[in-house]
């Protein structure tokens, strides 16, 4: 399994990923593929983004620094989708990634938290969410 950096190239992939991956989370409707196409572009571009491939999976970061100690770097992901068995792959190679580029920690979400905690992770927070535009 190969996991890359992701180039302008991979943008209709990365595109048709998230609307499958919007679909399972939020729904059908709303999804903007230009919108989307943009943000990704702007990531793949920055120094602060990492966006990363797989055959078919995706995974972004936005390398910030933490707000409350600003001289400790966190890496947040933004995205993470894989129908390819890659997940696991894609989130250590973002955390690789964001380790060379000076992340002290990475944090991220997911659907599966007992594996997670197995394999090493703790659990800091949970995301909660209330749809505004309904």
């Amino acid at each position: 399994m190969t996991i890359r950096r992701a180039t302008a190239e991979d943008l209709p992939r990365i595109v048709e990923m998230g609307r499958e991956n919007y679909r399972r989370v939020v729904g059908a409707s709303g999804f903007d593929p230009e919108a989307t196409a943009a943000t990704v572009a702007r990531m793949i571009a920055s120094e602060s983004g990492i966006v990363l491939v797989s055959d078919g999976g995706m995974i972004g970061a936005i390398l910030t620094p933490h707000w409350s100690a600003p001289s400790r770097m966190q890496a947040i992901e933004t995205f993470w989708f894989a129908e390819d068995g890659s997940g696991l792959a894609l989130l250590r190679s973002m955390a690789a990634e964001a380790r060379a580029r000076g992340a002290a920690e990475i944090r991220f979400t997911a659907r599966h938290s007992v594996a997670m905690t197995r394999l090493g992770y703790e659990p800091v927070e949970m995301i909660y969410r209330e749809r505004l535009d309904v």
